[in-house]
């Protein structure tokens, strides 16, 4: 496991902001944009590479500026869609083992899948208008037709965000009247500012996540957390399946997450893996991100149409 962490963009992202904050200096911003560049680029690959996942078709389509990767499409109608906001720090490509889950959850529940390519920082400096990208996108998915009645929603880490940000916008605004069927997080950064400080982080033993760039990162977005209106949530019948490892900073406020929707008597189905690290489903091959799928398609699947 720490190999494949210290091959991770991720662990990349973390030693360029970390290196800029240890000597004073500027983040080098554009390290940031190879380094998303680069994760794009190396995780094309993955599909065509890979025996095991020959068998889903890959199209890519554009929304606006925004382009889509599509697998398995011709399943939207009859199966469903999971629209994916992939995680990376606001600022990574889609990774590799992203690429893997998403195509794990494609085979197992025979849904079609969307893995949208955001704007990311540091071409966007500003959440708010990266959050904004997103809800236009999924706007012209749903009125062009290609989301249909049992459409999810997922994301993961930054991409969870992006995700509640969506959810607290498309839950205020009644000029919207579709919702996701279900909401699928993992690990998600609520920006609640509730995580420890960076000396009682190190209890937790997070292999990922350093909370000095976690707020270097907030600080440049200025990433504000979502508001959401629960009742209307309820009222659409939207379903939440959240996953956390142990062993993250995230953890206390994905616990307060969970409280804030059950207080709202949302339907909340919450895993809590001990000793997993930050997105530990995208470790795909790992026993524990195997039985983390195998928990997220039977999920998907019970969802109503």
């Amino acid at each position: 496991m720490k190999a494949r962490l210290q091959r991770s963009p991720i662990a990349k992202l973390g030693q360029i902001i970390l290196e800029g904050i240890h000597l004073g200096k500027p983040v080098s911003l554009t390290s940031l944009e190879e380094l998303s560049r680069n994760t794009d680029l190396q995780a094309v690959e993955v599909l065509s590479n890979s025996d095991r996942y020959q068998s889903i078709t890959i199209h890519n389509s554009y929304y606006g500026e925004v382009q889509c990767t599509w697998l398995n499409r011709e399943k939207a109608a009859e199966e469903g869609v999971l629209v994916y906001f992939h995680g990376g720090g606001f600022v990574a490509g889609v990774m590799g083992s992203q690429w893997r889950w998403i195509s794990e959850l494609v085979l197992s529940t025979n849904k079609a899948a969307a893995v949208l390519h955001y704007t990311k920082f540091p071409t966007t400096c500003s959440y708010d208008m990266m959050t904004k990208q997103c809800l236009s996108v999924l706007t012209t998915m749903y009125q062009s037709g290609d989301l249909y009645g049992n459409w999810s929603i997922a994301g993961d880490s930054s991409g969870g965000s992006l995700v509640l940000s969506l959810l607290g916008k498309l839950s205020k605004n009644t000029g919207l009247v579709f919702a996701p069927r279900g909401v699928l997080l993992m690990s998600p950064w609520t920006n609640r500012q509730d995580w420890p400080n960076y000396e009682d982080a190190s209890n937790f033993k997070d292999l990922v996540l350093d909370v000095r760039w976690l707020n270097w990162m907030s600080s440049q977005l200025d990433h504000t957390a979502p508001v959401m209106s629960w009742s209307n949530l309820k009222m659409l019948g939207v379903e939440f399946f959240i996953l956390s490892g142990s062993r993250e900073v995230f953890l206390p406020a994905t616990r307060a997450l969970k409280r804030e929707i059950d207080g709202a008597g949302v339907t909340c189905l919450y895993h809590e893996e001990r000793e997993a690290v930050h997105a530990y489903p995208l470790f795909v091959g790992d026993k524990q991100a195997n039985k983390a799928i195998a928990q997220q398609a039977r999920w998907l699947r019970s969802l109503p149409n």
